[in-house]
């Protein structure tokens, strides 16, 4: 659910770190920029509701950084062979597509795959 402070989301770092983050409301493409560190940001859709953000250009960054718990999650959706690159946030989407807050259980789902 969102709030009227914005976007719950789950970030996680290449060293692993996974921490609560809040988009802001009304601006979730710039919150979405800021939590990964970049400038042009790609979705994949891990399930009907799940989806995983990442940095679009992030492959040619001067010494890009291997996310593997993004990559390991993305393994247990099925996209075997991704290689993933800096900082991930996990959100939801509703049937417009618009990005939604976390459930609990995508949170618990999510921190059960990665072993937290």
């Amino acid at each position: 659910m969102n709030t009227e402070a914005g976007v719950q989301v789950l970030t996680l770092t290449p060293a692993g770190e996974l921490t609560d983050a809040m988009l802001p409301a009304g601006d979730t493409l710039r919150g979405l920029q800021e939590a990964i560190g970049c400038a042009c940001v790609d979705v994949i859709q891990l399930s009907s509701r799940l989806d995983i953000w990442l940095d679009d250009e992030g492959l040619w960054k001067p010494e890009p950084q291997l996310n593997r718990g993004a990559m390991a999650v993305l393994a247990s959706f099925g996209y075997v062979g991704a290689a993933i690159v800096g900082t991930a946030v996990f959100a939801e989407h509703d049937a417009e597509g618009d990005t939604t807050s976390l459930s609990e259980s995508a949170r618990t789902a999510i921190r059960e795959l990665l072993g937290c």
